[in-house]
Order: structure tokens, then sequence, then C-alpha cells
């Protein structure tokens, strides 16, 4: 007994000094404004490229939408009122693919199958087992093939159409090519069971060359690329037409079907659509011609997947006149409301207008440092974005901000890193409202460490000095320690601090503080986030890597180029996440203890009923209820947040469970076993404590 108070004590001074942490993605807990309307999904992590679908995939009529973008993560936005959207990161489909879904009932039983695309240039089918209302889907081919056992092909850029052309009652298929061209599959099958014979590389003798809008009359070097398609009957009159959105077209190519509906002939009518208001992007454009508003007219979506369209890349054209002579009139350029910078955006927070609470400031790849506002306070954060440029270095690239008074005049100065490996720093000169940097020299000026310098500002040595981590593109951290004084700093690269760190490429690094300990977090080009605490002293910092079960979060949604920086916004124990990433945005992960937490993920009756006996000595039952079934895994940790064995009990069917615990190998001691339960809709985890004595 006197070991257990022993445990226990040990356990709550643990818990108030150290990991383990966990942290949850939370894209709409903190708002965003822009004065006229609060955004959707303000940290869901920006737009870039997206190549989407709507679709009504739980058949509750009302369409939703389906978005993968230069990264290449499926996102799924629920419908929850026409035109608004909300991103749903738990609700998982299992879809295997790589940058494009198409949603079609391809066996004609009521139900949406899914076909994608792998790396090879060939297509995946995933069919539907589960319902109409409830889909489950599972990769039946990572590589469908035609009749005679060729892989069907589809360039990786381009993305193809499902479509009745022979008005035969089945899905044919078709893929436009990079030489202007179109690829036909008929599908021979039945409208159950499909099956795909090659037809042509060159249906209908299409071929499609020239760049749309800026196209002049006397270029003989016509070019072409990869493209969209997306076949619709735009005039009503019962026949499929054809849009092409085209690598080197800023607007829409208008194909006209003057055929009949087994008999198609595509005509090409103009090289920009709509002609009263003409889509004009950077290039390479998808389309959906779809009910978007629910006022029972289709309207125009469109979607530029041309690598610089980085903002304002997903517009809505309403149809203001009807299905028979529509009319289109642009109503937005971001259907999807949220925090965008562009791409590579690099966040972090300082009390800029001296106010008391902490505002936002975000660096991105075009060099221009933007200002979001905290129109609130640090209990009940709101930030504002009104556009504020507070800094522009048009000439530099990745330029990646920190904030802390280097001057002693009360005010936050900005250290800026750049893509050339420099850091630059900028006086803050501001008076009252008008924020004002200024360039000044200082002695970083000359420093050398390599590509995309990531600078961070923390009193690290508890010396009540700023001292400076820089990242760099090799993923390694230097430390330099500040030797100087709060009016005239001083900054001295410093050995062993951070020696054992390499995150891989491009670290951004940021100070982590729990529990009066400083742990060092950073990204890297991946989009990971990694941890590593102080092994040494408050005021002699030595960071090592931390077990991995001693930090969770799930970067499933960033791919490329993550950015954190921790901070404190509602007097919590933990602070939370800000990550920037390479698509412009910034994701809000919040913080908590990982032992203590239940994570209340839909379905929400996933149970623990405990463990009997507790305490026990040797062996102990384990209950739990399933809500659905799926696989079910049990990992057991130590107080110390060390896991000690990993369970996987495989896939469990609903209803009451027991599982028979055996700790012959455990010592005496307060132990803790976390049940994840995985299904088709998302991944729960609830963790309770159990106490062998032996």
């Amino acid at each position: 007994m006197k070991y257990l108070w022993l445990t226990l004590f040990t356990f709550i001074k643990l818990q108030s000094q150290n990991v383990p942490l966990l942290y949850n993605f939370e894209p709409h807990k903190i708002p965003i404004t822009n004065n006229s309307e609060l955004y959707q999904n303000p940290f869901a992590g920006g737009i870039d490229n997206p190549r989407f679908q709507f679709v009504d995939i739980d058949n509750d009529n009302d369409l939703d939408l389906f978005i993968i973008d230069r990264d290449d993560v499926l996102q799924f936005y629920e419908c929850e009122n026409p035109t608004k959207y909300k991103l749903k990161p738990t609700r998982s489909f299992a879809i295997q693919t790589v940058n494009w879904v198409k949603f079609v009932d391809i066996d004609n039983d009521g139900d949406l199958d899914c076909f994608g695309n792998n790396l090879n240039l060939g297509i995946t089918f995933n069919k539907n087992i589960g319902t109409k209302n409830n889909p489950i889907f599972q990769t039946i081919s990572s590589a469908v093939k035609d009749t005679i056992g060729n892989f069907i092909q589809c360039e990786f850029y381009a993305v193809p159409s499902f479509v009745d052309i022979d008005g035969d009652g089945d899905f044919d298929f078709f893929a436009g090519t990079s030489n202007g061209q179109v690829t036909f599959y008929e599908n021979i099958g039945t409208a159950n069971n499909f099956s795909y014979r090659y037809v042509t590389d060159y249906w209908q003798q299409l071929n499609i060359q020239g760049s749309g809008l800026t196209q002049k009359k006397n270029n003989f070097q016509m070019r072409h690329g990869s493209c969209v398609l997306e076949f619709f009957d735009s005039d009503s009159n019962g026949t499929l037409d054809l849009f092409w959105g085209d690598f080197f077209n800023s607007s829409l190519y208008y194909l006209q079907n003057t055929g009949t509906t087994t008999n198609p002939k595509l005509v090409l009518r103009d090289s920009t659509y709509p002609k009263e208001s003409p889509i004009k992007t950077a290039g390479f454009n998808m389309t959906q011609h779809v009910d978007y508003d629910g006022d029972s007219k289709i309207d125009l979506i469109v979607g530029s997947l041309f690598f610089t369209q980085t903002t304002n890349s997903l517009l809505f054209y309403k149809n203001i006149g009807t299905n028979k002579s529509p009319f289109y009139k642009l109503i937005s350029t971001n259907i999807l409301t949220m925090l965008d910078v562009g791409s590579r955006s690099f966040p972090t927070f300082c009390d800029l207008d001296l106010d008391g609470d902490e505002d936002l400031i975000i660096g991105s790849d075009r060099g221009n440092i933007l200002l979001f506002k905290n129109i609130t306070d640090n209990q009940n954060p709101k930030f504002l974005d009104s556009n504020i440029v507070i800094l522009s270095l048009p000439n530099l690239y990745y330029v990646t901000p920190t904030a802390g008074d280097l001057d002693g005049d009360g005010k936050p100065d900005l250290l800026i890193g750049d893509y050339t490996g420099s850091v630059r720093f900028y006086k803050n000169i501001s008076q009252e409202n008008n924020i004002n940097f200024t360039f000044q020299i200082f002695g970083l000026d000359t420093l050398d460490i390599g590509y995309n310098a990531a600078p961070y500002l923390s009193d690290i040595t508890n010396d009540s000095l700023l001292d400076l981590l820089i990242g760099n593109s090799a993923g390694k951290i230097i430390f330099l320690k500040n030797v100087g004084t709060k009016l005239n700093p001083k900054f001295e690269i410093t050995s062993s601090v951070t020696d054992l760190i390499d995150v891989g490429t491009d670290a951004t690094p940021s100070i982590l503080n729990y529990g009066n300990k400083k742990n060092l977090i950073s990204g890297n080009s991946e989009g990971t986030i990694k941890l590593f605490t102080n092994i040494g002293t408050s005021s002699s910092p030595q960071f090592s890597s931390t077990q991995s079960n001693s930090f969770k979060i799930s970067t499933d949604l960033i791919k490329i180029n993550s950015a954190p920086v921790a901070v404190n916004l509602s007097n919590k124990i933990i602070p939370d996440l800000f990550i920037g990433n390479g698509k412009g945005g910034i994701l809000y992960y919040s913080g908590s203890v990982y032992l203590n937490v239940d994570e209340k993920i839909i379905p929400n009756n996933f149970n623990i009923l405990g463990n009997y006996p507790n305490p026990f000595n040797s062996s102990t039952s384990i209950k739990f209820e399933l809500p659905a079934d799926g696989i079910v895994e049990i990992d057991i940790y130590s107080i110390l947040g060390e896991i000690v064995e990993s369970i996987n009990l495989g896939k469990l069917n609903s209803g009451s469970q027991n599982y028979s615990f055996v700790a012959n190998n455990l010592a005496s001691g307060v132990y803790y076993y976390s049940i994840k339960f995985i299904n088709f809709k998302s991944q729960i985890r609830k963790t309770n404590k159990m106490v062998l004595i032996k």
C-alpha cells in the first residue's frame, strides 16, 4: 500500500511537469470573421488546386463535397444547408485514390461506388459495401483492367469522366490526354456489372490545342496539356455536351453535342465559357454543373488546378436565368471560407496592438506578412481577417516571422527568415493604430545557416532574455543563446543544445511550455510534427527525441510543410498548436493530457465499463461496449506514459465485450489501458486506470 501511494504521488507530480500530451484537430473551434461573415471552416488548412465532386453521399437530399487538392489528401465537407459546408475531419471513407475521385452507381444497386486513380496512371475501384445512407467502401481493384487484360489508362494529372454517352444504360469512361485528345473506353458489360473495352485514343477526332483567352491569331505554336472533362447537357436538348478544362486555357472549351443520345457528335464552339461572364483563372479549370444554392437551377462551380492558383481557386457562378436558358453570374471566388494566405504559411503570435491579447501573424510564400487581430481576448479568442499586410517583401520567398521585444521599448519586433537562409531584423516603430516596421542592421545579418531559415524567439535558458532557434532546409535546428541584454541582444551559436535533432528537411521550430518545462517541437517538409524534450536543465538545456507515445497528434491532413507554433490562448495548462502548411492555411489543434483524455468522436456510444477486479493481482477483465462492428486495439501504459504492452483484438462485433488481461510480466503499480475503436466512420480512443498489486 505504501508503494501504491508513492506511485500515485509520482503520477500527480509527472502530470504537472511532463508529457504525454494529446492534440486534436478542431478546425471550427476558434472563429474568424472578415466583418461581413464568419468563416465556415476557419482553421481547416487552406485550399490549393481542388479536384472536387459534389455528390449526395449519405442520401439526405443535399449535395456534400469531396476535395482532393495539392497534397493529395481526400477531405469531406458535409452540407449543412445550401452553400454552407463543414469539414468533417473524423469521417473516413477508406477510399483508395491519389488525386481525384468519381462517385457513380456503377453496379446499379442504388448506392454510390467510387473510382480513383493510382500512381501508375491507372484507375482504382472502391465498391460501396454499405448502403446509400451509410456508405462503406472496400477497394476491389487498385488497377482496373479492360476486356483484354490491359490496365485502363488515365494520365496522372488528367481528371476523367464516367458518363453514358451511347444511351445504353451504363457508364462509359473518358480520359483526356496531354496531347489534346480523348481516350474512350466503352462499357460493354451491364448496368450491374461493368466491363470496359478500349476503343480509341482519338475519340471523335478531337484535338484541342491552343491557349484559350490568351491565344493570338498568328500563334502557330499551339499548346496542349493535361485536361479535365465534364459532360453536361447545357442546352437542354437531351444530349451531353462536353466542357474541357485545359492546362493552357484560362477559361474553358465548350464542345456542343450535335448528334443524338445514342450517336454523339461533338463540335468545338468556343474557347471561353460562359460567354456572359467568362471564367478567367490561371488555367487548368475543373467544372461541375450542379444546383449549388438549392434553388432548382443548375449553377456552375469552377476549381482552378493550375499550380500557381493558391487562393480564390473554387468559384461559384450562379444561374440567374433558367435551366433551359442559363445565364451565369460570378458570385464568389472562394466558396469555402477559411484562413488562407496562398501557400507555405508560417504563423507566430504576439500582442501587436498592445491590448492584452495574442494576435496572429502569418508569413507566406510570396513575401507578405499578414496580421489577424484578436478582437476579443485570450480566454475566448476571435480573429479578424481584414487583409492587413504589415510587411511586403516581394523579392523574398517563404518568409518566416517570429516576434519579440528586442530593443526594450515594450513593443514586439520581428525577425524574419526566408528561403535564402537569411534572418533580418525589422524594428517596430508603430504609433497607436499605425502599425509600421522598418528594416535595421542587426547582428544576424551575416549569419549563414543554409536555406529556408525558420527563426523562433523564446527565453529558453530562463534568464529573462530572448534566445533564438533557427531551423533550416537540412532539417537541423541551430540554437543561439542571447549573451547580451534586453536593450542590446547578442546571439551566439551554442553547441550541444540541439545537436541531436534532425527532422528530415525544412525544420520549423517552436517552444512548447508545459509543466514548467520547455519542450521543443518542429515541423518538416512532409507535414509531421516532432517533439523533443529537455534532458538538460532549465538554464542549460539539451533537447532530445521523445518517445512517440508521449506526444500524440494526427497530421493526416498535413502532407506538405508543417510549421507549428504553440500558444496558450485560454489559460489552459497545456498550450494549443496552430500549424501552418504548404497550402497556406492554418490548422488548429487543442491540447490535453493524453492519459486522461476521453476522445468524444462520433459515434458517441463507445463506452469503457471498467475492469474487474480493480485493484487486481495478475489478471483482470476489461469490459467495453461497441456501437458497431470494428477493429479494437488496446495499449497498456505505465505511469511514465510508456507503452508496456499492445494488444490487437482484430475485428469485433457490436455490443458488450470482455477482454481478460494477464499482467504476469508487470510490476505492481498504476497502469492505464487505452482502447481504440476503429470503423469506417472514425477512430475513437478512450482510456481508463487500473491498479496492479502483487
